[in-house]
């Protein structure tokens, strides 16, 4: 595996004042010039010798030079994760079944690929290229926690062991261990697992859906939607109950949380609730997945430390791809769904059933806590999702970048609608690089703006189109090959503030100007395994777009945005579409 390396300073102090030309004017590029030079000249090959060093010892430990950046940047998060860096996601689930028939056959095949993770039977995986990509990030299937401390979070890892593990069922606030696999590591029976669904929504057949009422259960979420610092306080004063520490034990080994919805909505809305409504997981799990009982949704909520983008439409891929049950007949799994009496239950099969999981707390603890979700509940009403769509572009025998394309109509409608470009983040998966991770490409580019600014004045001409094309294949490449700016430019800061130098390249406007994303934005290319994902905007005002082609022939964007964008929001939808009509018709002209 290639190690992810450290690009020569020269060459991206050069890249850096090009990628954030665009966002400056002219006094502002001279004035940065000036600093990068002072910075290649005075402590830049200081801290480039100690990332180096950095780097050369992480490639022997089998990691990079970014993997301790990359988790102190996220575990040092003290807001709460839903609304930071944790991500909602739809999956595309293409069977036919529906209710709860639906729900037991996607927790099967996804706990199977959690077994077949800590099996060790998940085959290394290859880029479109051929290139082997890295196998770190595959670590989150096998369960453990995100644990909140005061002043920074820790990973916990789930046991790489098979036998006899859990997954925690909510349904109405209830929680419940459910086995699934037995003492050989091998899956319970899609029946057996059937019948415990069954025997958790008898037991929460009458629940109240809020459970902070008086005498009601507490809601098993608990703190998890909370920030670190008051999450990590309610564990350091709940778990010294011995009820508690054992709840949370088992929590922690689960290999994930699945939640049985019972409301239908609109794909639109369960994407929303899945990424930020309380109580639809534990959101400091790797993973929790969803399914509506009422409806064909299937989500997925991931804690964003451990794993990216591109691993987790891989692992949807290979559970979509698995049989029922390789052990059981089709009309045999049908007939025990239909409930024929003819399968094996849990504890038929030598397996305990759904064991209730709850919390010990006193009425203050309650108050405190019901108190505290409250305030969280309403900061999380305020964020809003906006979907616009877009047809296609026919290249006409041409092979266009629907990536390019999509960002190009992101950077005309932010011009069109505000007047002014500020910093796009788009991300771009790393993994060919031991320990890689994500590189944040800069579109924005010079060819592509001075395109955005000729569509603004009905004035773009194909040869405008070609060159911002070309721009940003040239920045993709750049970033794959391992020569992005943004990473760098972390590395060399992390390095000077150990160091303890106060350097001018990081204090200046333009460095804040490029790491402020007013537009975060993220893509999976097609809406195959994973259709859309939600996630909270990286900046106060921003907004996060998640975008993609369609099977039904569009493209997607997904705004997500707060209320300082409501005046605006409508307009900006309106610019992309209008963006994507005139790129069209650019490329009709050039064919």
């Amino acid at each position: 595996m290639t190690y992810l390396p450290v690009p020569p300073l020269a060459h991206t102090l050069a890249r850096y004042q090009e990628v954030v030309s665009p966002l400056l004017e002219e006094h502002e590029a001279a004035r940065t010039a000036e600093i990068c030079a002072e910075f290649e000249a005075g402590d830049g090959p200081r801290l480039q010798e100690a990332l180096e060093r950095n780097a050369e010892a992480a490639n022997g430990d089998g990691t990079s030079w970014l993997t301790d950046l990359w988790y102190a940047a996220y575990l040092a998060s003290r807001t709460p994760l839903t609304l930071t860096s944790n991500v909602g996601f739809e999956l595309a689930w293409p069977e036919e079944d529906e209710g709860l028939d639906r729900a037991t056959r996607l927790a099967h095949r996804l706990a199977r690929i959690h077994l077949h993770h800590t099996r060790g039977e998940i085959e290394p995986q290859t880029s479109p290229r051929g290139e082997a990509l890295c196998m770190r990030q595959w670590s989150y299937l096998a369960g453990g926690m995100r644990r909140p401390g005061a002043e920074i979070d820790e990973i916990v890892p789930g046991p790489e062991d098979p036998a006899r593990r859990e997954i925690v069922v909510l349904h109405r606030g209830r929680a419940f261990a459910v086995p699934v696999s037995d003492e050989h590591g091998d899956v319970i029976p899609l029946s057996a697992l059937r019948t415990a669904f069954e025997g958790v929504l008898a037991t929460t057949a009458d629940a109240p859906a809020t459970g902070w009422g008086e005498g009601e259960e507490t809601p098993f979420s608990a703190w998890s939607y909370l920030g670190s610092v008051e999450a990590a306080a309610y564990e350091r004063e709940l778990l010294a109950d011995s009820h508690n520490a054992d709840t949370y034990d088992r929590l922690l080994r689960a290999f994930f949380v699945f939640t049985l919805l019972d409301d239908a909505a609109t794909p639109e809305e369960h994407a929303l609730d899945t990424a930020f409504t309380y109580g639809r997981t534990w959101p400091f799990k790797p993973v929790g997945y969803l399914a509506c009982l009422a409806d064909r949704y299937a989500g997925m909520h991931i804690e964003h430390t451990v794993a990216d983008g591109g691993t987790l439409q891989t692992a949807i891929g290979l559970a979509q791809e698995l049989p029922d049950d390789p052990d059981t007949p089709r009309d045999e799994i049908d007939e025990a769904a239909a409930g024929s009496g003819e399968a094996d239950s849990p504890h038929e099969a030598g397996l305990e059933g759904p064991e209730p999981l709850t919390w010990t707390l006193t009425d203050d603890q309650r108050a405190r806590l019901a108190a505290d979700v409250a305030v969280y509940e309403e900061e999380a009403a305020h964020v809003r999702l906006r979907v616009v769509r877009a047809p296609i572009i026919d290249g006409g025998g041409r092979r266009i970048s629907a990536d390019a394309v999509q960002q190009l109509a992101i950077l005309y409608a932010q011009l069109r609608t505000y007047g002014r470009v500020r910093s796009t983040y788009e991300s771009v998966d790393m993994r060919e690089f031991q320990a890689g991770r994500t590189e944040a490409m800069r579109p924005v580019t010079p060819e592509a703006v001075t395109l955005a600014q000729a569509m603004v004045a009905d004035a773009a001409t194909p040869g405008q189109l070609d060159a911002a094309f070309a721009a940003h294949k040239r920045r993709i490449i750049q970033c794959k090959k391992g020569e992005g700016v943004d990473r760098h430019l972390l590395g060399l800061r992390v390095m000077a503030g150990e160091l303890g130098l106060s350097t001018a390249l990081f204090e200046d406007a333009a460095y804040r100007r490029l790491t402020t994303d007013f537009l975060s934005t993220t893509s999976l290319g097609t809406d195959d395994r994973i259709v859309r994902y939600i996630f909270a905007p990286t900046t106060d005002g921003g907004i996060g777009v998640d975008y993609s082609r369609r099977s039904t022939g569009e493209y997607e964007f997904v705004l997500i945005h707060g209320p300082k964008r409501d005046g605006d929001i409508e307009e900006f939808a309106a610019a992309l579409e209008d963006g994507i009509s005139r790129i069209a018709a650019l490329v009709a002209t050039t064919g």
